[in-house]
């Protein structure tokens, strides 16, 4: 147990309090500038002043005064020591400790000493959850500041966050834009059900922290969804800047979620936001980048368009002539007809292609062809190729297939095929620029046991210069004038293939450089 107050008395037995602990400053208060005579000590009534000066010392005996009653509930126990009594001399005479205990008194020295031994184990457990809360927030922010994708950092916040509550699993659902729930954590995915979002909106909607008790039927949707390992169910809101997010957990313990786990939630939400929120600002980075390349590839667009459309007023004309003739022949007029068609067919596809390239991605994964990739991205960037004088070589086993986003994974390959052409113009480089530019796309499964699906993109340009290769995938770093480069286009590359599970390589070949992408793979698509 535990002293309150640190105590010295002058001759009169005028109390004064030396020092305060445990923040017992209204115990000070009621103690200051008393006389110790006031204070009967013990069962057989004897004050304080008379005891000490009779006997020298008073050891750990139970003590009143009437400041000490308004203190209800409250026990008090004093020690004291009589020091010396020498006139004339100004300091302390008498010295001690008063302790306060909690509930009507100690009947006996094991009553207090079992008193004693629940405090200092609450105090341990405490400390414990204290000790544990510190480590799981430190290595929190750990994840935040590490190199790891942002779908890895969600997943170990998530159960650093789990094992903090004492749950055996949790996830992370956020509240699509066409009402169905996503799965973010653990895993990727679209769940059925839109009433999962409405009894998480619902419980959410006045609190950041919501613990649905054993029995509670508005959370049996919640438990079978999710498959929750447990009859209480604890939920948090993660809000964000354009959506909600909600993580969830389920915990077997009869006595459900402490309250001290429950605050630590609370707390270590910020962190589970923070990672969020960098997940959502690095997918707003990635669509700037894509409309960025749109932006270059604008006038190759407008140049694709003009050609079909220049096509078309001239069949238009010559059909308006046909018709006005009087030798109509109407298979003269079908030709003509059929040939506008086929130029609106080509219009409408160079459309169609740059807006499918536009499109935000929503970063799932899914079973991507690379054959019929590869060649939809080198059909939408020819017109570019062309004003640099670059042909492409296609090679991709066909039934080539990966498990990526494959929106992300065309502006990947979009983003090497615009570096490659650079390259080999000369942009950035020191080298002269070649008119008899080559690119070569590869595509095969990767021997070793991975199985990973590669796409590997050549070019007969200079290669990356010495000391380039250990810094082409930092962020803002590029070799090109301001005007023709942001830096961006393969730190965002590395970044996509990474969440996607997969990783670049860059290096140079005989013949000028090349980027591998590896890619999970999945089977054959028939």
């Amino acid at each position: 147990m535990g002293i309150d107050i640190a105590w010295d008395a002058n001759a009169d037995g005028v109390l004064h309090c030396r020092r305060v602990l445990n923040r017992r400053d209204d115990l000070a208060r009621s103690l200051e500038g008393i006389n110790l005579a006031g204070m009967t000590v013990g069962n057989g009534g004897a004050n304080m002043l008379d005891l000490l000066r009779a006997e020298g010392r008073v050891r750990h005996q139970r003590v009143a005064h009437r400041n000490l009653d308004a203190h209800k509930g409250q026990t008090f126990y004093v020690s004291g020591l009589y020091t010396d009594e020498s006139a004339g001399v100004a300091r302390p005479v008498f010295a001690g400790t008063l302790t306060a205990a909690h509930g009507a008194g100690f009947g006996s020295f094991d009553a207090e000493a079992s008193s004693v031994l629940a405090q200092a184990s609450t105090a341990r457990r405490r400390e414990e959850e204290l000790r544990i809360e510190a480590e799981a927030m430190l290595e929190g922010l750990r994840l935040l500041l590490a190199s790891s994708t942002s779908r890895d950092k969600l997943l170990h916040l998530t159960n650093l966050l789990s094992r903090g509550l004492g749950a055996s699993a949790g996830f992370v659902v956020e509240a699509g834009f066409d009402g169905r729930p996503r799965l973010l954590s653990p895993e990727t995915r679209v769940l059925d059900g839109g009433h999962i979002i409405q009894t998480l909106a619902h419980g959410l909607a006045e609190r950041s922290l919501k613990v649905y008790a054993a029995g509670d039927m508005s959370a049996d949707g919640l438990r079978q969804a999710f498959d929750l390992d447990g009859a209480h169910v604890a939920t948090l809101a993660l809000p964000l800047k354009a959506h909600m997010t909600y993580f969830l957990c389920g915990t077997r313990a009869a006595e459900g979620f402490s309250s001290a786990s429950l605050a630590f939630a609370d707390r270590f939400g910020l962190l589970l936001r923070q990672a969020l929120l960098l997940r959502e600002e690095q997918a707003q980075l990635t669509q700037t980048a894509k409309m960025a390349a749109l932006g270059q590839m604008s006038a190759s667009i407008a140049h694709e368009l003009k050609q079909p459309l220049n096509t078309i007023s001239l069949a238009a004309q010559n059909l308006e002539a046909i018709i006005a003739s009087p030798k109509f022949e109407a298979r003269t007029a079908e030709a003509k007809i059929a040939r506008m068609l086929a130029q609106v067919d080509r219009a409408s596809n160079v459309i169609d292609r740059m807006r499918r390239f536009g499109r935000k991605s929503i970063g799932d994964n899914e079973r991507v062809d690379l054959v019929e990739l590869v060649e939809g991205v080198v059909s939408m960037m020819r017109p570019m190729l062309d004003r640099a004088g670059t042909d492409v070589e296609i090679n991709v086993s066909e039934g080539l297939a990966a498990l990526v986003d494959g929106l992300q994974v065309e502006q990947v390959l979009a983003n090497l095929l615009q570096n490659a052409a650079d390259a080999i113009s000369g942009v950035g480089t020191s080298a002269a620029g070649r008119r008899d530019g080559r690119i070569r796309i590869i595509g095969f499964y990767a021997p070793d046991a991975t199985r990973q699906a590669v796409l590997r993109v050549e070019d007969n340009g200079p290669g990356f210069p010495d000391g380039i290769l250990e810094r082409a995938l930092e962020p803002f770093f590029t070799t090109k004038p301001a005007e023709q480069g942001t830096g961006l286009g393969l730190a965002i590359c590395d970044a996509i293939l990474r969440e996607s599970g997969g990783f670049i390589e860059l290096g140079n070949h005989t013949g000028g450089g090349f980027v591998t992408l590896h890619m999970p793979s999945v089977t054959k698509i028939t």
